[in-house]
């Protein structure tokens, strides 16, 4: 009975130091244990949790297999601070640590590298700078009515003259040039010339001006346009095996008309003119119509 007692006591008393050294003995061969935490394109973010709850992370590109990620060159995570009041949870401690690392995932996003060979080493990327915008230098887009530097037109139509003592009015051929400088986007300066001229049974009659001229486009971005010229008028008079007389006095003219633009610098120009001219014997009026090509 002595003997069973004896062995009893031995067993209680060793029985604390067996249970600590196979608690330490298991503590011990205890591995570090490695998880995938999310995924940017082709790379991984991967945590290495060590037993003492310390962490290691870092971006593991998608081709390398999680056993043959090199450990050595994960960077330490931050340690999450306890709460001094209370004891701390492990659910709260394992939701306030995924959050650091899903912060830190973000901020260290890797950049995009080609490659066709796996690698077994981390990829130790730099957190992506943002480039600055670089301010366009191109060239300023010009408006569909855009007007500048040179300009010339020349029109040809229908013409139908009179005078104020005349019955009636003659039809004839009738046309223009003008050509100039642009003063603004909306006001042309120049001169140019009006023409008419009629022909039947050996008589020949032309009235025409030679004036400094204003062309006026009241809406910058419009086509529509007011003309206006004052110079010099002429009257000729030609009879077959006769002879020609011709006289000069004042010429004026007005008219309006709208560019149609076809080009960047060409437009198709219909018009109406109306001009006069006055000399000391006579004087005639000529209202015009037809169409015109004008070069900006």
């Amino acid at each position: 009975m002595r003997s069973v007692c004896l062995v009893v006591g031995l067993l209680v008393v060793a029985a604390p130091g067996f249970a600590q050294t196979s608690v330490q003995k298991q503590s011990s061969t205890q591995q570090p244990k490695l998880e995938i935490v999310t995924r940017q394109g082709d790379f991984y973010w991967v945590v290495e949790t060590e037993p003492d709850g310390s962490r290691k992370g870092g971006w593991v590109s998608a081709q390398v297999p999680l056993e043959r990620i090199d450990r050595t060159a994960l960077k330490a995570l931050p340690a999450v601070p306890s709460g001094p009041e209370e004891p701390p949870n492990a659910a709260i401690v394992n939701e306030r640590l995924n959050r650091i690392e899903q912060a830190l995932a973000v901020n260290q996003r890797p950049e995009r590298d080609v490659t066709t060979q796996p690698t077994n080493s981390v990829q130790s990327t730099p957190v992506p700078q943002i480039a600055q915008p670089q301010r366009e230098t191109s060239a300023p887009v010009q408006s569909p009515q855009s007007r500048e530097g040179f300009w010339f037109n020349a029109g040809f139509g229908f013409g139908a003259a009179g005078c104020q003592t005349c019955f009636g009015r003659a039809s004839g051929a009738s046309g223009g040039l003008s050509l100039g400088g642009t003063v603004s986007d909306r006001l042309l300066f120049g001169v140019g010339t009006t023409g008419w001229y009629k022909s039947e049974n050996g008589v020949a009659v032309n009235v025409g001006t030679l004036d400094a001229r204003l062309r006026f486009y009241p809406v910058r971005t419009s086509g529509f346009n007011l003309t206006g010229g004052l110079g010099l008028g002429t009257m000729s008079l030609g009879v077959a095996n006769v002879g020609t007389a011709s006289e000069a006095g004042v010429g004026l003219m007005l008219g309006l008309g709208w560019d149609i633009r076809i080009a960047s610098n060409v437009s198709l120009s219909p018009f109406y003119n109306g001009f006069a001219v006055r000399t000391t014997n006579a004087d005639a009026y000529v209202d015009q119509i037809g169409l015109g090509i004008t070069i900006h």
